[in-house]
């Protein structure tokens, strides 16, 4: 179980409760704290991945250009910006931007390669069993199974100087995923970061819809979350639509924050949004 402080108005807080496989969104019209508290709960869980909300998705380019002292170097600035610094909502080292994707992008192919090694070595002393295992740990296989379940005709693979291809079914040729459209290299991002973080783990997303259309959004979230049943998942948006995708699932409601805290209401499911709710968001 993961607890998570809420303050109200008058300075009253909250514990939100949260155990694996737990799914909650956070809804409420602009300006009403959303990103805000999910800052607020990164701060809480320093731990935990957060994917946030700003849409600068480019890539440098295909190949992994950095080293594994230089991931740690920057997912450490990264975790204390977040932790201590004022401006990590509108400080870009702190968002989805070219470092940050490259850092993301060299996590998958340690961590590729790490399973890679792994299946030699049972492979090689006769543990087909485990070997097996493995290779349904690779998290490139992993993203092609994904994009396969929801319909997104799209298969990534890897060469020999761990460069990053990706193929389309209507064409011949591969070309690098920085040639990826928005949509589908921000689908790529969000199922990466859910294929990266480590069991137990509380990954938050705030604002899907602002990287992809619903029809692209809701699919691959609803699959991460069947796969991943040792997560626990916070999901911060403005799509009433997809709050009705997920009748099972938890809802926070934010009306209004006055810089100390929050005036909300905890619902237990989404199944039945209050009108005023509804035209609010």
């Amino acid at each position: 179980m993961t607890i998570f402080k809420l303050n109200d108005f008058d300075g009253n807080d909250q514990d939100i409760d949260l155990t694996p496989a737990d799914v909650l969104f956070i809804a409420g019209k602009n300006g009403s704290g959303k990103s805000t508290l999910c800052l607020n709960w990164a701060r809480q869980h320093p731990e935990n991945p957060i994917l946030l909300g700003n849409r600068e998705l480019s890539i440098k380019g295909s190949a992994v250009d950095i080293t594994p002292n230089d991931i740690n170097n920057y997912l450490g600035y990264v975790a204390g910006e977040i932790a201590h610094g004022d401006t990590t909502r509108t400080n870009r080292s702190n968002h989805n931007n070219q470092d940050w994707l490259s850092v993301t992008l060299g996590q998958l192919d340690s961590q590729r390669i790490y399973y890679l090694d792994q299946r030699v070595q049972a492979h090689d002393a006769g543990l087909t069993d485990a070997a097996q295992k493995l290779k349904q740990k690779d998290p490139i296989a992993q993203i092609n199974q994904v994009f396969e379940s929801i319909g997104l005709h799209l298969e990534i693979s890897v060469d020999k100087t761990s460069t990053y291809m990706v193929k389309k079914d209507e064409f011949d040729a591969e070309f690098g995923i920085q040639h990826m459209s928005d949509g589908e290299r921000a689908a790529l991002i969000l199922i990466s970061k859910v294929v990266l973080a480590e069991d137990g783990q509380t990954i938050t997303i705030d604002e899907p819809e602002r990287h992809m259309h619903r029809s692209i959004s809701s699919p691959p979230l609803r699959e991460l979350i069947r796969r991943r049943p040792e997560l626990t998942w916070i999901i911060s948006t403005h799509d009433v639509a997809l709050l009705r995708d997920f009748t099972e699932a938890k809802l926070l409601v934010l009306y209004d924050y006055n810089g100390q805290g929050w005036k909300y209401d905890l619902l237990e499911n989404t199944s039945d949004i209050p009108d005023e709710v509804v035209d609010g968001i």
